[in-house]
């Protein structure tokens, strides 16, 4: 059947027929096609004759390297659109297939016996019928191959059923996939064959994502897809498990439903949002840097899956109050800067503190465990000239033989009570 497609493709080009999505037969041209035709068949014939000569309107034909074998010109006319095909050729049209293709004199005999044999059995019939196609050719095409065929008024009736069957399955097809493209329209996610949607293109600004989109199965929300969206709430379905880096930044998210499916939140993925409160689920083990940075938390509890806060996490929100899990080993630079916490608890688990980690808080009560190894500006915060200054935790801890205890400021000094 490639051979079959290919060979009509390139005679129908060829010949310059004008044709949108089929190939319209030659037997049933335009008058601006059967004048292009007339043309090109002139020059063929001039081509043959040797006189080497062109018209002004036309090129001459290509040569072709095609060669089609008698096996596969069997293959052809056993196919009922190709009869109708053929059928549709004048005399002049056939002569011209027969040389722009090199058919042999046994082949061109073939197709004219063909032509001209009845089908005389109902199983040859329903073999023919099986290869019809419904958009290759028009009724007026079809009736015209029924009488060159020289089909019984039995088989017309058998055929013009089958053929209004075919239309109709084609009109069907047609219809499912425009109302299939329509509902794609409205489908506002563009997803990848892994189930990683990679860029929202909706305005709906409250959304709560599909689990199946286009029938593939949501597991990733990809970089950057919903970047500046002007977001204000977003659900994130139980089917994905990884949300990606910038995935909700930049929004005015004031809401987020983080499903207990999801592993691992990427770095910066609800950066410069508005969000109050956040539950991180069970499941998630690995929250990227700055992944919270620039919002409005008040207090967030961090589940014991966790054992790294990373860079910057929660920087720069209003932080009174946060639970940090005793699976935690190490806060890293920035973590809690910039936040409004008056006490915190640090379980022993911990055993690295960085840079600036707790910087520009109010912080006045430090529960912490022994042997902690802490960057000397973890703990400092700003002077009364908005210059960073030493609060002194770092340096009384240390002098306490970095001693767990809960440690206290009262505005002039550090004290301690040790475990």
């Amino acid at each position: 059947m490639k051979v079959i497609a290919l060979v009509l493709f390139i005679f129908t080009f060829s010949t310059e027929f004008a044709f949108t999505q089929r190939v319209v037969p030659p037997g049933h041209f335009n008058n601006q096609q059967r004048q292009a035709w007339d043309n090109i068949t002139r020059e063929q014939n001039n081509l043959q004759r040797g006189r080497g000569q062109t018209s002004n309107h036309s090129s001459p034909l290509p040569e072709f390297k095609i060669t089609i074998t008698n096996e596969q010109l069997e293959n052809m006319l056993n196919n009922l659109s190709i009869l109708i095909f053929f059928s549709n050729m004048n005399e002049i049209q056939m002569v011209s297939f027969f040389n722009t293709f090199g058919l042999t004199q046994e082949q061109q005999a073939m197709i004219r016996k063909r032509l001209d044999r009845d089908i005389t059995t109902n199983e040859e019939l329903e073999r023919l019928l099986n290869t019809l196609g419904s958009g290759d050719i028009n009724s007026a095409q079809l009736e015209t191959a029924m009488q060159r065929l020289r089909f019984t008024p039995e088989q017309q009736v058998i055929v013009r059923r089958r053929f209004q069957s075919a239309l109709e399955a084609a009109a069907r097809r047609e219809r499912e996939a425009a109302e299939r493209a329509a509902r794609l329209a409205l489908v506002p996610y563009e997803i990848d064959n892994n189930g990683r949607i990679f860029r929202y293109v909706g305005n709906e600004r409250n959304i709560e994502i599909p689990s199946v989109i286009n029938g593939v199965t949501v597991t990733a929300i990809g970089g950057m897809a919903f970047l500046q969206k002007q977001l204000t709430s977003v659900i994130i379905p139980d089917s994905v498990t990884t949300i990606g880096n910038n995935a909700f930044a930049m929004n005015q998210l004031t809401s987020v439903i983080i499903s207990s499916s999801v592993t691992s939140i990427g770095e910066r993925a609800f950066d410069r949002n508005r969000l109050t409160s956040i539950i991180i689920p069970s499941s998630v083990t690995t929250i990227g840097e700055r992944a919270f940075y620039d919002n409005q938390l008040t207090s967030v509890t961090i589940p014991n899956s966790i054992t790294s806060i990373g860079r910057g996490t929660f920087y720069n929100n209003q932080l009174t109050s946060v639970t940090i899990p005793n699976s935690v080993t190490s806060i890293e630079r920035s973590a809690f800067s910039s936040n409004l916490l008056a006490s915190i608890t640090i379980p022993s688990s911990v055993t690295t503190i960085g840079d600036s980690a707790f910087f520009s808080n109010q912080l006045t009560s430090i529960t912490i465990g022994a042997n902690v190894e802490i960057h000397k500006d973890a703990f400092s915060t700003f002077d009364r000239r908005n210059r960073r200054e030493d609060t002194g935790f770092v340096k009384f801890y240390e002098r306490n033989g970095r001693k767990a205890g809960t440690y206290t400021y009262n505005s002039r000094r550090w004290s301690a009570v040790f475990e």
